[in-house]
């Protein structure tokens, strides 16, 4: 059950809700000319992806994944911030 908890914590503290939440206006933010229809793309390749998720996890198992997805997610959060500071004036 601890595992559980921990699983959310870090799920919650790596922000990966916040891009979730909105990535259609970080999309249209770094792209001023996309369309209506990029957000509803990124959440069926977010399910297609989930889908992927599931069958890597059997074959790799879940602390190999859990570390690996942690560090990606680290490095797309850091290359987020980057990119955006760099555009501030």
């Amino acid at each position: 059950m601890v595992f559980v908890y921990l699983l959310q914590t870090f799920h919650q503290l790596s922000g990966i809700n916040v891009i979730v939440l909105y990535s259609g206006h970080l999309a249209r933010q770094a792209v001023p000319e996309i369309t209506e229809e990029i957000p509803l793309i990124i959440n069926g390749v977010k399910i297609f992806m989930g889908l992927c998720g599931t069958l890597l996890l059997k074959k790799y198992g879940r602390r190999f994944m859990m570390l690996r997805g942690q560090a990606i997610i680290f490095c797309c959060l850091f290359g987020l911030f980057i990119g955006f500071a760099a555009n501030q004036p």
